[in-house]
């Protein structure tokens, strides 16, 4: 390695970890995964922050190798790795492995990894991408799995140290994903990150005439190593800052050790560079080394118009939401991509461009406008950082555009260069083309009435059951309890050789009903005299526990006729089952949780069946929201928006899934016939219920009406007692056909 990717390589460990200290980003999760669940996961709650995981490559037939590109023979970990298409390796300090090191992950663009050194590439992109994150165990290993082809960034820190490295994850080698040999497993199996020491750095910013300058922002410029050779900052420098206190004082706590060179901004104040200053010293007064002039004053431009953005104020119309900053290079060369689109698309009533501005000193923003002629919206967040609204988007670095439809719905993000205007153009010429698909693709989904109501037929097929996030990135994406969020692993493969026929809507209070009439049935909540449901309390949030007197006639509100029927235990449901089968002369049963799972995702791979936004699901559930409860309770952590709901809502009110199912996600939990394990080691691979008992739990899946996003996840899971009655607790039916009677488990058993 060269001295100058040595440098770049130590710089790139000590800013990221820098960075993502100064951010809170180091993720604590270990490999291990597994939890118990409680009523208590019906009450959750969900981050702002969104983040996309990496995509997985779509399943398909291959074997996995047993030697590398060379011959090699690869081991039982490396083959792992192999199989699930992910990276791996160990976390080195002197040559000696780091156990519970954190480890941080990030996608790099070819452009950048194909122009720059290897280890530069890592630092320019990282600040800009959103990281998976998860810890060594005590060999010092690592693995991320399910990725797609691309260039990764890979970072980790100790307490003490921090370091970097990079892998490329080629088309060709994936099996199944392009022509080629099985290139860069081994590689990929044995990725190490040898981690150097780091230092701390603090010091005060004083005026020329020595008087501290308060609420300074300072950031790294320059690094001189003890070589003597000196290296710039290739990393953004303000995604780093750090703020000083009202004596001018800062402190980083962890750069890489050296001479440091400083820069500051503050208000009233011209950009200055500090002398150079030694980490481990103490602090220093730090005064500037090159006295600039004043910027000069700017007339006649456009300032800052708003400081608080509702996406109310844009309803009907597309909105592209740029987030910029003056200070930000590479924003600069965005801009003439965005003008250019405002220009063309202005007076589309359809269109409206946001710019989301995120200087901490407004005097830039308004300076930078009066030069570049910006005439769009422009909202003033003030500094990235301690923006609500970029975290409620997901924004950590700028520049940065998001492009939502009419709804607040997420078309695309992340967009750049030309393709800002293909998007957009492409976007609004085939908004009405793409309605008349949709409304043409559900006509064409197959259904059928059979006595116990309107039935989709789900094909044959395989997919990946659970999710590859681990539970503090699902907490803080996603919100919800974590450690009730642990069960949904080891993500695996599960073939369905046979299609059934699985109920379109849940089942209705109307049609339950019908059964007790003429049977004369009391559910477990009825013989209990008690179920979960609705504490009415004092406090503003909502509260549920055991409350006496719930009913599926009575859950704690006025029910709808076509609502999905709740406070039924799977007891109760296999007593239903077997009326229904006796009296229509028809076969039915619960679906199995891998049917269920199957059927919600609609063969996709994402966290939700519309993507891995959760906001983007307004038109689809019904779940914790925005909206208050009768008495004026709200959610903890609900979605940000309003589904129009408190309560469940009467079946079919939201668009359905990519199979023409409505309500798989939300409004409520839906029994499976599965007993519920704590993971799925060993759970069967051909989509049939997992009848093997592991305790007396039953498995409930899709979150409810109560549930943020975190537990309203296509590979979220639950449990509970199977003759408990809950608020949330409902079900749907699959319609078995003859041929599946004698090879799969009986209804009413």
């Amino acid at each position: 390695m060269g001295e100058n990717a040595k440098s770049a390589f130590i710089l790139v460990g000590a800013i990221l970890l820098g960075g993502l200290v100064a951010a809170g980003l180091a993720g604590r999760a270990m490999l291990g995964r597994g939890a118990d669940r409680t009523h208590e996961s019906q009450v959750s709650g969900q981050s702002a922050v969104k983040q996309e995981p990496l995509a997985a490559p779509e399943s398909g037939q291959r074997e996995t190798p047993t030697v590398d590109f060379f011959g090699k023979p690869l081991d039982a970990f490396a083959r792992e790795v192999v199989d699930r298409v992910g990276i791996a390796g160990r976390v080195l300090m002197a040559g000696k492995p780091v156990p519970e090191a954190s480890v941080l992950l990030r996608r790099v663009s070819p452009k950048i990894a194909d122009g720059v050194s290897d280890y530069a590439g890592v630092a320019v992109e990282a600040p800009g991408g959103q990281p998976w994150t998860t810890v060594t165990d005590q060999s010092g290993k690592f693995a991320f799995y399910g990725l797609d082809s691309g260039h990764y960034g890979i970072e980790a820190h100790s307490e003490s140290a921090c370091g970097a490295s990079h892998m490329l994850v080629r088309e060709d080698s994936i099996p199944g994903r392009g022509p080629g040999k099985t290139v860069y497993y081994a590689e990929r199996s044995q990725v190490s990150i040898e981690l150097r020491p780091s230092a701390r750095l603090s010091g005060r910013v004083l005026t020329p005439d020595g008087q501290p300058i308060a609420s300074a922002t300072v950031y790294p410029c320059r690094i001189q190593y003890p070589t003597g050779r000196t290296t710039l900052d290739p990393v953004v420098q303000v995604l780093l800052s750090v703020p000083a206190d009202k004596e001018g004082a800062f402190r980083f706590p962890r750069l890489a050790a050296g001479s440091w060179q400083l820069a500051y901004r503050a208000a009233g104040q011209p950009d200055r560079k500090t002398d150079w200053l030694t980490t481990e010293n103490p602090p220093a007064e730090t005064h500037p080394n090159t006295p600039s002039p004043p910027p000069p004053v700017q007339t006649g431009g456009q300032g800052p118009d708003k400081t608080t953005f509702k996406l109310s104020d844009y309803s009907g119309k597309y909105v592209l939401l740029d987030f910029w900053a003056a200070w930000c290079a590479p924003y600069r060369g965005e801009t003439p991509n965005i003008k250019a689109v405002y220009e063309e698309f202005k007076d589309n009533p359809r269109f409206a461009l946001v710019g989301m501005n995120m200087d901490p000193n407004p005097e830039d923003a308004k300076k930078y406008m009066a030069d570049n002629g910006m005439g769009w919206t422009q909202v003033y967040l003030r500094d990235w950082s301690k923006s609500a609204v970029a975290s409620q988007y997901g924004v950590d670095a700028v520049p940065y555009l998001i492009l939502l439809d009419p709804e607040g719905k997420e078309l695309a993000r992340a967009l750049h260069g030309q393709a800002i205007r293909e998007t957009l153009f492409k976007v609004l010429s085939n908004a009405a083309e793409k309605a008349e698909q949709e409304a043409k693709r559900a006509e064409a989904v197959p259904v059928r009435t059979f006595k116990g109501g309107e039935f989709v037929w789900i094909p044959a097929g395989d997919f990946r059951m659970g999710s590859p996030l681990l539970p503090s990135i699902i907490k803080k994406n996603y919100g919800g309890h974590e450690g009730l969020l642990k069960d949904a692993t080891p993500v695996h493969a599960v073939t369905l050789s046979k299609g059934f026929w699985l109920g379109r809507y849940e089942v209705t209070n109307q049609e339950f009903e019908a059964f007790a009439v003429a049977t004369g049935y009391k559910t477990d909540a009825e013989k209990h005299g008690s179920g979960f449901g609705r504490l009415l309390t004092n406090d503003k949030r909502a509260k549920f526990g055991n409350v006496s007197g719930l009913t599926w006639r009575n859950p704690g509100w006025r029910t709808d006729p076509k609502e999905p029927v709740v406070m039924v235990s799977w007891d109760d449901v296999q007593a239903y089952i077997a009326w229904l089968s006796m009296n229509s002369g028809e076969q039915y049963r619960l679906p199995s949780e891998a049917e269920w799972e199957y059927a919600c995702r609609g063969r996709t791979r994402t966290e939700f069946f519309w993507g891995d936004i959760a906001d983007s699901g307004r038109e689809y559930l019904n779940a914790a929201d925005l909206g208050k409860s009768p008495e004026g309770r709200d959610w903890p952590e609900p979605f940000n928006f309003l589904d129009g709901f408190y309560f469940p809502a009467p079946v079919g009110r939201f668009k359905p899934n990519p199979f023409g199912l409505y309500d798989m996600l939300g409004n409520i939990n839906e029994w499976c016939q599965d007993y519920y394990h704590k993971n799925y080691q060993g759970a069967p691979a051909d989509g049939t219920a997992w009848e093997v008992p592991a305790g007396k739990y039953r498995v409930v899946r899709g979150g409810a009406w109560l549930n943020a996003a975190g537990h309203c996840r296509s590979a979220s899971r639950c449990y509970a007692d199977p003759t408990g009655g809950a608020v949330t607790y409902g079900f749907r039916l699959v319609c078995v056909q003859k041929q599946e009677k004698s090879s799969l488990f009986s209804a009413g058993r």
